[in-house]
């Protein structure tokens, strides 16, 4: 997420500047402050400066190397605006020119005493956690966000524990925290997103080399439940996380409940069995990357035991752009998805990809409402908005007379 989104819906510059003076504190032996300044590097600046680029959403030195900022010339490698791609292309290597950096970024860090070796490092804002590459060691840190909850933390280094072990291609766990799930210590891996090849059958190949490789995780960690058990599972965390939600109105808590209770009703006479597994939760092409050694699959923060299916259709009906998604789930239920990947197979009938859709939403509900019930937050951002119209066309379709 970038720079100038984190910054609408969370004090951005407070929490990264708690997040990275506590861990480099730890991680040097000794206490470093970093302080955030909006604005130009002024002339008369002393110490260490970082700069801060909200359009790369990218923390650096002035003089940083260039091989920096390899992971950042993969991401902006091409446009889906042909005739934006030049002008792309021209900034980012502005951006992050020596000449030119300072002019173009909008705020800048100081910190003291200065992080050794930090032309040879990056930091990168994330949802949930604050990364900082170095790339001399070859390592990636993925900190915690200071002030928030260690539920997205503990998530992803439980699930990459579990990925690793079933031979997915996930970038190499180097360490973690598994006490209080603040960091962790990863191989730096910086590979193209696939929604950036221009080659579309090399992306549709990678990304059916990671589903391939998923399916393994998912026979791992498979589980059945009856529909309707698995269905009142999901009301019960949802109700829970409505109750104690602190940026939900009234209304917008009565809403929700309708909502759930509507989607849940459809649900509660189904005794079929549902196959639950670990599922990565994102999977969608931002977080498939390729590169000279393959193709990795990354950011598991919102990894969870859900239906079987449930990175297919994140994949299949971009769920993660929620504006007309009732419309792409019905395309799915209408078995209408040539262009996606080719999993047919595990909803053989229109009424089992009736029931797998309203268990997507209902899934969904939980995500979206776990995404923004952080204590730091101010707004629960645009993608709320979003998904509640997304939820309310859902709902709007005649289902009584197609769930049977």
């Amino acid at each position: 997420m970038r720079i100038s989104l984190l910054r609408e819906r969370e004090p951005f510059p407070d929490i990264l500047e708690k997040t990275l003076s506590q861990f480099w504190s730890r991680h040097f032996g000794q206490e470093i402050t970093v302080r955030w300044q909006d604005g130009r590097v002024p002339s008369h600046a002393q110490g260490q400066t970082w700069l801060v680029n909200a359009y790369l959403n990218a923390i650096f030195l002035p003089d940083a190397q260039a091989t920096v900022f390899d992971p950042i010339r993969r991401e902006f490698s091409r446009s889906p605006v042909w005739w934006k791609l030049p002008l792309q292309a021209a900034y980012v290597q502005a951006a992050s020119s020596r000449l030119t950096a300072s002019w173009l970024a909008q705020a800048h860090l100081r910190v003291s005493p200065p992080v050794p070796q930090a032309q040879e490092q990056l930091v990168i804002a994330g949802n949930h956690k604050i990364r900082w590459l170095d790339v001399r060691e070859g390592k990636v840190y993925g900190l915690r966000k200071a002030g928030f909850h260690e539920q997205f933390m503990r998530q992803e280094i439980t699930a990459r524990q579990q990925a690793a072990v079933c031979g997915l291609p996930v970038p190499p766990l180097l360490a973690a925290d598994e006490e209080t799930y603040g960091w962790f210590c990863e191989q730096l891996v910086s590979g193209t997103p696939i929604n950036r090849l221009a080659d579309k059958q090399q992306a549709a190949a990678a990304v059916q080399q990671v589903y391939t490789a998923l399916t393994n995780l998912y026979a791992q960690t498979a589980t059945q439940l009856p529909t309707c058990e698995y269905a009142a599972m999901l009301q019960q965390r949802i109700l829970a996380l409505v109750d104690a939600h602190h940026l939900l109105g009234e209304g917008e808590k009565t809403a929700v409940r309708q909502q759930t209770a509507q989607l849940t009703k459809h649900l509660s006479s189904m005794a079929a069995p549902v196959t639950l597994a670990l599922t990565h939760g994102d999977f969608q092409p931002a977080n498939i990357l390729l590169n000279e050694a393959g193709t990795w699959l990354i950011d598991w923060e919102y990894a969870a035991q859900r239906q079987i299916g449930y990175d297919v259709l994140v994949y299949s009906c971009a769920a993660r752009f929620p504006t007309r998604l009732a419309q792409r789930l019905q395309q799915f239920i209408n078995n209408d998805f040539s262009h996606s990947l080719p999993v047919m197979g595990l909803w053989p009938t229109e009424t089992a990809r009736h029931l797998s859709a309203h268990l997507f939403m209902l899934e969904e509900s939980l995500f979206h409402l776990t995404q923004t019930y952080q204590p730091l937050f101010t707004t629960p951002g645009a993608g709320w908005a979003d998904w509640q119209q997304a939820i309310a066309q859902w709902l709007a379709m005649p289902w009584e007379q197609i769930v049977d």
